[in-house]
């Protein structure tokens, strides 16, 4: 008799709990058996199928912590501008000193603006101050990180 014969109906038997064949290697052939393996552990690790303390588990969150900790801060870079105006101290002037998001200026330009930037300045300290200069701060991309408004009574 055939050799072949002999095996074909072990390799056309099917596993009743699974729905597959019992001899997944025979059939599929190492290349179908390592894809299918590969889709089922990549399946489990999206699903988190995983229990906790098992090695698969503890690979997981090492690699989300990596990617957390890891990441560059430029990858974060996308919070909201909340459009506030700081006041700092600046060293050896008299002056006060004013740091203005550009959001609030909403795409005026700085040197056009002196009404509503003393508006902004007599929101914020509740007194009306004069401007003395400003100065544009630029992150090293070029882009506009601040307007900086001296001040004083």
């Amino acid at each position: 008799m055939n050799p072949k014969l002999r095996e074909l109906p072990y390799a056309l038997h099917v596993d009743s709990h699974r729905g597959r064949f019992a001899n997944d290697s025979h059939c599929l052939g190492y290349t179908g058996l390592m894809a299918r393996r590969t889709r089922d552990g990549l399946k489990s690790a999206l699903l988190w199928k995983y229990r906790r303390g098992s090695w698969q588990y503890d690979v997981i969150v090492a690699l989300i912590l990596a990617f957390i900790f890891l990441s560059p801060k430029a990858f974060f870079n996308d919070r909201p501008s909340s459009g506030v105006i700081h006041e700092v101290d600046p060293p050896g002037e008299d002056a006060r000193l004013f740091w203005i998001e550009p959001d609030l200026l909403e795409g005026e330009s700085i040197d056009t603006s002196t009404e509503r930037l003393q508006d902004l300045l007599r929101a914020r300290s509740g007194e009306v101050l004069n401007i003395i200069r400003t100065e544009t701060a630029v992150d090293e991309r070029g882009n506009i990180r601040a307007y900086l408004v001296y001040a004083r009574h």
